[in-house]
């Protein structure tokens, strides 16, 4: 069911639960004034726990309505007064549903001393609920129930099968242009004045208060400078989007990675399924892909660069803050994520999933969240690309791996000797512009050296840190000859220019310990069983620094 239903289920049902950010509430309540109570001539009317009265919602006003008089507990005598009310209304009860659930969370905190107090209200509340959704179906008065909630919480669900649930949807493209007009109003400005398209990717993702508290703060704070404006929300959406532990990067600079040329082809191909001639060839959106492999073997960095190839936002979330906050955390990320289309969403270190003890507490709240999460990436219709990391596969549901989860799978091990020098350039470029350059730094036998002895084994993370010791080192001789220098007046105050030989890079290897060195058969592990379920992320390595073929036995096949 979606946003667009709720004026059908209100019809039909005349009971409807929604979710809302709370710091949405003021919106919402000014929506459902303009949208659903004043079309039908209704009066408004909403209570909350902590006034203990109705409030009755007019475009002009606020006022309390005298009509519900509890005599005792406002909770308990709130819903049977509803029911037998005899006139009309939209009446809208905020966060009920905290006290249909209280129970559960206070079992959750405080185990067998769980005030019986909790479980009466919440089975009393319940059966009036169930009582007054009934009573009012037999009943032909405009009268309608809207249970508001700001706090995550859900309904039982044992009466999610009688109440619908809705989640409040954040702002269309279009819906953003109108919010920032009247913000740009109030500063004399006018949508024209503003880049459209920067707009709507600083304000996607955000809710309708924070898109006008953020452009709003940012006019106010560049004096009225739309460019200026415009930065600020997008700063403003990248905090706010932190705070639930996302990252948003607009636009990543990683823009190419080492090795990895079957994943390469892959990525550069994904842009052409996200074109109008596939749509119109009836191609399905693509959905997403698997990499798997050990830590440190480029994953993270090719999923940064397949949103720069496809000019897509990038959006990474660490699953261990997913396992932490659990379904309603995923819910409100799924929110937030489907706003933010197109874009590229990472769930980095997929496996912490289905890390847990089987048949645990932890491992039935993981198996929701993950159940959840597939359902999502399987019904989904947005031009979101997920792509998942996973570091070990101990325990690996079979659900993730089914036809129609995720367009495909790749194993992502440790590079190749071709690979290896392709990763080394690209890093070493960075400090030595000679990398760059079609003439070899490096002569073909001590790249056969670096390569075949020094680096085997080695993650593309590893061989990274290694350049950069390589360079740091270098960089350290310098100066230090450059100020004997100065302090000796016979040098000048050039810039130091890096140049790293072989040498340089041979002496940074032999201090770096790789992770295939330490854990060799957690490696060997993945490697094994990925072969059954993923394709190559790269082809054979057919060049001079390639292994030669070797028998069970070793010895050497010859070519």
């Amino acid at each position: 069911m979606d946003w667009k239903d709720l004026e059908f289920l209100l019809e039909t049902v005349k009971v409807v639960a929604i979710q809302c950010p709370v710091i949405e509430q003021p919106n919402l309540l000014k929506w459902l004034g303009e949208q659903l109570a004043n079309p039908r001539n209704l009066p408004l009317y909403v209570w909350n726990y902590g006034q203990e009265v109705f409030h009755c919602h007019s475009p002009n006003s606020v006022e309390v309505w005298d009509q519900f008089q509890p005599k005792n507990d406002c909770l308990i005598e709130l819903l049977p007064f509803l029911q037998h009310y005899s006139g009309s209304g939209l009446f809208v009860i905020e966060n009920l549903q905290y006290f249909l659930t209280a129970p559960q969370q206070a079992e959750l905190e405080i185990g067998d001393r769980v005030s019986a107090n909790y479980r009466y209200h919440s089975l009393k509340l319940a059966d009036q609920l169930r009582s007054l959704f009934y009573y009012w179906q037999q009943k032909s008065l405009p009268q309608y129930l809207i249970l508001l909630s700001t706090t995550q919480s859900e309904l039982p669900p044992y009466l999610k099968n009688l109440i619908p649930e809705l989640r409040k949807p954040l702002p269309t493209s279009e819906e953003i242009l109108c919010l920032a007009n009247e913000v740009l109003k109030e500063f004399n400005l006018t949508i024209e004045n503003l880049d459209i398209n920067a707009l709507i990717l600083a304000g996607s993702g955000l809710t309708y208060s924070e898109i006008k508290t953020g452009l709003r703060l940012g006019l106010k704070q560049s004096g009225g400078n739309g460019e200026n404006g415009l930065a600020f929300l997008l700063s403003y959406k990248i905090n706010r989007l932190r705070h639930l532990n996302l990252e948003f990067i607009p636009k990543p600079e990683v823009t190419n990675f080492g090795g990895l040329d079957l994943l390469k082809q892959a990525f550069v191909e994904l842009k052409n399924k996200y074109t109008q001639e596939a749509r119109n060839c009836n191609l399905p959106l693509p959905k997403g892909c698997l990499l798997v492999g050990p830590p440190g073997t480029g994953k993270s960095r090719a999923a940064k660069a397949c949103a720069a190839w496809l000019n897509f936002p990038l959006v990474m979330l660490d699953v261990g803050t997913l396992v932490a906050g659990g379904l309603k955390f995923l819910k409100e990320v799924l929110g937030r994520v489907e706003a933010l289309a197109p874009c590229v969403m990472v769930f980095d270190e997929f496996d912490k999933l289905f890390a847990a003890s089987t048949h645990s507490g932890e491992d039935m709240a993981n198996r929701q969240v993950l159940g959840t999460l597939l359902t999502w990436l399987q019904e989904k219709k947005s031009s979101t690309y997920v792509i998942a990391t996973l570091n070990r596969l101990k325990s690996l549901p079979p659900e993730l791996t089914r036809a129609g989860r995720f367009d495909r799978k790749f194993y992502v091990g440790l590079p190749q000797a071709i690979e290896r020098k392709e990763i080394i350039r690209l890093h070493a470029l960075r400090y030595d512009s000679r990398y760059g350059e079609a003439e070899e730094p490096l002569s073909e036998s001590e790249w056969r050296m670096l390569l075949t002895t020094a680096t085997v084994n080695y993650s593309g993370s590893e061989l990274e840190a290694l350049v950069e010791r390589a360079a740091s080192q270098i960089f350290q001789k310098a100066l230090l000859e450059k100020r004997q220098k100065i302090q000796a007046k016979t040098g000048d105050e050039s810039m130091i220019t890096l140049k790293i030989n072989a040498s340089d890079l041979i002496e940074a290897a032999s201090t770096i310990h790789s992770l295939y060195s330490i854990d060799p058969d957690r490696i060997l592990a993945i490697q094994n069983q990925s072969k059954y379920f993923c394709e190559p992320s790269s082809s054979p390595d057919t060049s001079q620094y390639a292994p030669p073929l070797q028998t069970f036995w070793g010895q050497t096949v010859s070519s």
